[in-house]
Parts: C-alpha cells; structure tokens; sequence
C-alpha cells in the first residue's frame, strides 16, 4: 500500500541509466544462453529480448539529454558516430574471420562487404541482397536509424511523440499480420519502444503517482499475454504485440529494478560497470556463429550453468579491453568519447 501511494517522476532513468543498461545486457546475454532447467529463471530468460527494448528506451532519453545540453546537429552526430563506428568496426572484422574459419557465410563481393560496414546490408536484405551473409548483426544498423530521426523527434511536443507512438504500434501490428517487411521486423518492431524513450523525456522530471504506472503495466501485461496466445498461429504477430505489450510494462519494470539498485551499491557499481562495456559485450556475443566457434569448448568442458558464467567472465574481459583500447586510439586521435 505504501508503494502505491508513493509518487516519482522519471529522473530514476537517467540516474540510473547506467545501472539499467548493465541489467538489460545480463538479461540478452542470458536470453541468448537459453532455459536451463531451473524454475523461475527458465521463466524471466525467454523473454530477454526486452533488455534490447530497454536499451532502446535509454538510448532516447540519453540522445535527448544530449541533445539539449548541445543543439549542434553535426557535433551531435560527431559524437554517436566516434562511441559506436569504430568499436562496431573492429568487432565485425574479427567476426568475419571467425566467420571465415567457421564455414559460416560472409560476404563474397565488395558491395556487400560495403553492406556490413554501413549496415545497409541489413536493411536490403530480402530486398536487394541475400539474407545470406547480408548482415553481421541488427541492432547497430537500427539504432543508427533511430539517431537520424532523434533530432527531429527531439523538437516535437509530447502529445505528438503519444499519437505517433498510437500510429507506429498500429502500422506494427497491420505489418505483422500482413508479413511486411519480414526481413527486418526485429528493427520497426522497436520503433514505438524508442519513441516512449523521447516522450519519457519530455516529461523526465513530471511527478507520477506509482499505481498509475502499475495500472499500465496491468493493461500491458494483459496485451503481452495476448501477443504470447498468437505464438502458433503468426509468431511475428505474436512476438510485435508482445513488444508492444512491454511498453506499459517497463516504466514499473525500470522502477522497481531501480528500488533495489539504489539500496545496493555494490550492485549499482557492477551493473553500471557492466553498462559501461554494454555495446561491446552485445557485439561480441550477438552473432551465434562466432560465439558458437570461439566459445564451444567452454560449453563441452563446463555444464550448465558453470559455462555460461564463464563465458560471460571471457566475454567481459574482452569487452572491457576492446572499451580501454579504442578509447585509447580515439584520445590520440583527439576524438571525444561519450
């Protein structure tokens, strides 16, 4: 009772921003990992997707954050570029050779190799180009997307954000039923997520009661639910109301995670470390292939679930010194880092 006659506004988000992308990495990496035949966890893994939901939201209210502390549209994609380009560079060559010694498809001609390091290849993909080899991964391509259309979301007012947010979940839902755009539904399926991070912005330090906030997480929960009967009959459908769903889940979601990070803060320090080197550790591990060729003896050496904190002990460590050494070459390039 006490927690919903407690009111908070939004500012938990980007106190905790950090904290809060170290939670949505555990919770893809452990998605990708799989059930592992323990009650409860095997429940929360299957749907590790939302960690990405989650760093979309985040990435919005931090775009939107820097975009009002500097307006300078060049300086602004300056920034995004130096933080993402390079490191996502360096990961996709070294992917292609574990690729290339693993037998798996890369590209075979220059134009597509020009489709990997512009991450065009993914969005022609089905279209122009194979899926084959047409795409090291999809989320960069996409959130390079979403940063082209932040400053102009960045200047519309809230209730304009809530109606496009209303069209894009109804346009989501039409293209899902119908099959448009097949090969890149896990990249529009998450427009209306990043949205919600823009119009969360827009009212960041606007004071909300908590049941309002559990209220829609009722009504979300209950889309979510919906979405998860569909799973038989149209998976695509399914898994866009479901995401959908999530919509009205995270804020409560996000809230309550933050209730236990900021009493814990050990907890808060390692998770924030853990979102530090978020977008290394999504890239090293988001390709099965690669993590398939470079980490399989982990997973025949160890059982469950020993492998998997294994591997993630390797993979942080990568992560961590691809993060200390690009941040190194950038400084000598006198580039700055956000």
């Amino acid at each position: 009772m006490i927690l919903l006659q407690k009111k908070t506004d939004f500012t938990f988000l980007s106190r905790y921003r950090g904290a809060l992308m170290g939670v949505a990495i555990l919770w893809i990496y452990l998605y990708h990992q799989g059930p592992i035949g323990i009650p409860g966890y095997d429940q929360v893994v299957p749907i590790g997707w939302a960690g990405v939901e989650i760093f979309f939201l985040l990435s919005a209210i931090g775009l939107c954050y820097s975009l009002q502390k500097n307006g300078n549209i060049i300086q602004f994609f300056q920034r995004r570029i130096v933080r993402i380009i390079p490191t996502w560079w360096v990961i996709i060559s070294v992917g292609a050779i574990v690729l290339h010694f693993a037998g798996s498809a890369i590209p075979n001609i220059w134009w597509k190799w020009i489709g990997w390091y512009s991450g065009l290849g993914w969005w022609l993909q089905g279209w122009i180009v194979d899926s084959a080899g047409s795409s090291f991964e999809w989320y960069i391509p996409t959130l390079l997307a979403f940063y082209i259309t932040t400053p102009w979301l960045f200047k519309l007012n809230k209730h304009t954000i809530g109606i496009l947010i209303g069209v894009a979940v109804v346009l989501g839902i039409i293209a899902s039923y119908y099959g448009w755009g097949k090969s890149v539904y896990m990249s529009w399926e998450r427009i209306p997520v990043y949205m919600l991070g823009v119009l969360i912005f827009n009212m960041i330090n606007k004071e909300v009661e908590v049941w309002k906030l559990i209220v829609f997480a009722m009504i979300g929960f209950s889309i979510f639910i919906g979405g998860y009967m569909l799973k038989d009959q149209n998976l695509i459908l399914s898994l866009s109301i479901r995401r959908y769903g999530m919509l009205g889940m995270l804020p409560i979601l996000l809230y309550c995670v933050t209730l236990v990070i900021s009493r814990v803060e050990y907890l808060n320090k390692l998770l924030f470390f853990l979102g530090s080197i978020s977008l290394e550790i999504y890239l090293i591990h988001i390709n099965p292939n690669v993590t398939n060729y470079i980490f399989g003896n982990i997973k025949t050496m160890y059982p469950n679930p020993l492998d998997i904190i294994i591997t993630l002990v390797v993979i942080i460590i990568i992560s961590y010194v691809i993060n200390v050494l690009m941040k190194l070459i950038l400084k000598k390039k006198r580039l700055v880092l956000i």
